[in-house]
């Protein structure tokens, strides 16, 4: 069934990506197609279902299997692909697998993509301050965050999509950078002959906010918006628009649609770009999250000029030269008329955002780092993983707690079916 290479890397997703719902989803595939790229074969296991939106990664020659929980059999199947490299999507597939993969497979390099670092959204969720943060190491002692950084001291690397988030963990948390690889989105490079292929100043119109309805920090950015922000916004000019797209909308989201007031609200974006380069300025007035957000890349690389919230444009604004694209809640109504009303201010940040697009998001600059930094860790994985005795101290916990608890579950759903 396998072919004789060992050039192989086993994926475990916690999803099968959806590049049209969510960042995540096209961020997975940015990272099949660097491996791919590097000519490894890629195989694909997840224990979620497949929805309409789910990418057909056989298009992409990648080898998908779905498998279950608790569930034995992927002992052989993993024992059968025997990949050089595991990547876990996110730390609960980690968490769920990472045991069976170190009984099964000790010598493939296991890899970590941590998406963004989930714990400190959670944390930023709770209105825990950025001050502590950064200064106060308890302030991560919740059970979701040590779930994460656990799973990050026993993964070989974890990616991490941002230079915040490697500083939390390096300076506050004190986890060793030999363990972290900073990766952001992989873009190929936006030339200016493309930008002026998009619509101009004067063909776009309206402000455009997009983002998964699933996504807490999407729904409290839009609560923001329609409550504090466009009422503000509305009021200086009642020609205005401001229209609303996002994946999985529910029935309790349509209430904000309201065109009287210039709201319009909408269903999934198939492709987020396209939609975007019809509006003139995004607002994402983000209160909380991590990681760096799929939309404001989106926006840049569709001409449109983003406004946000200085989480929102963590990792890709610097507050000095990229001031105006990041605003407080208490500015956000007048600079988002700024941006809309002055042409030469529009067309000159767009162009700054191209050049800081290219420089931070070089696809084949980050493909070579990354895939450098893997194979220094593989070929000299022993001393890699001697020099991490907190790794080690927690897989053995791990495996002796949750390979015994998965044994256990198995056992008794056998049971039942008997």
């Amino acid at each position: 069934m396998f072919s004789d290479t060992r050039k192989r890397i086993l994926v475990i997703g916690l999803v099968w990506p959806e590049p049209t719902s969510s960042a995540a989803g096209w961020r997975m595939l940015q990272l099949l197609g660097a491996f791919k790229q590097e000519g490894y074969e890629i195989y694909f296991l997840s224990s979620a279902q497949q929805t309409e939106h789910s990418f057909d990664l056989t298009t992409e020659g990648v080898h998908v299997y779905t498998i279950q929980i608790n569930d034995s059999a992927i002992d052989s199947l993993l024992k059968e692909i025997d990949p050089s490299i595991v990547l876990f999507d996110r730390f609960i597939t980690e968490e769920q697998f990472g045991w069976r993969v170190m009984e099964n497979l000790p010598n493939a390099l296991r890899i970590l993509d941590t998406e963004d670092l989930h714990s400190l959204r959670h944390l930023r969720g709770e209105a825990i301050s950025e001050v502590e943060l950064q200064s106060k190491p308890e302030a991560w002692n919740t059970t979701y965050a040590l779930r994460e950084l656990s799973s990050i001291l026993r993964s070989d690397l974890s990616l991490m999509i941002s230079k915040k988030e490697m500083d939390l963990l390096t300076k506050t948390l004190r986890i060793s950078e030999s363990l972290l690889h900073e990766i952001p989105f992989m873009e190929a490079p936006l030339t200016r002959e493309q930008l002026t292929r998009t619509l101009s100043y004067h063909q776009r119109k309206h402000f455009v906010f997009i983002g998964n309805y699933l996504h807490k920090p999407n729904k409290e950015t839009i609560k923001v918006l329609v409550e504090n922000i466009w009422p503000k916004i509305r009021a200086k000019d009642s020609s205005l628009e401001l229209h609303i797209y996002g994946a999985y909308m529910q029935p309790n989201h349509t209430h904000y649609h309201n065109p009287k007031k210039g709201i319009f609200v909408y269903g999934r974006a198939e492709n987020a770009r396209v939609t975007l380069e019809r509006y003139r300025v995004l607002l994402a007035p983000i209160p909380f999250g991590a990681g760096i957000k799929g939309k404001i890349i989106d926006s840049i690389a569709s001409g449109t000029v983003p406004l946000t919230s200085p989480i929102g444009g963590e990792g890709i604004f610097n507050r000095d030269n990229n001031s105006f694209c990041i605003s407080l809640l208490e500015n956000f109504p007048t600079q988002a008329l700024e941006l809309y009303k002055n042409q030469d201010l529009w067309d000159q940040i767009r162009e700054d955002n191209r050049l800081l697009f290219n420089d931070k998001f070089n696809q084949q600059t980050h493909t070579s780092q990354l895939l450098d930094r893997i194979e220094r860790i593989r070929k000299n994985l022993n001393t890699h993983r001697s020099s991490n005795i907190m790794g080690s101290i927690l897989q053995l916990n791990q495996m002796r707690a949750t390979k015994y608890m998965s044994l256990w579950i198995e056992e008794k759903n056998k049971t039942k079916h008997e």
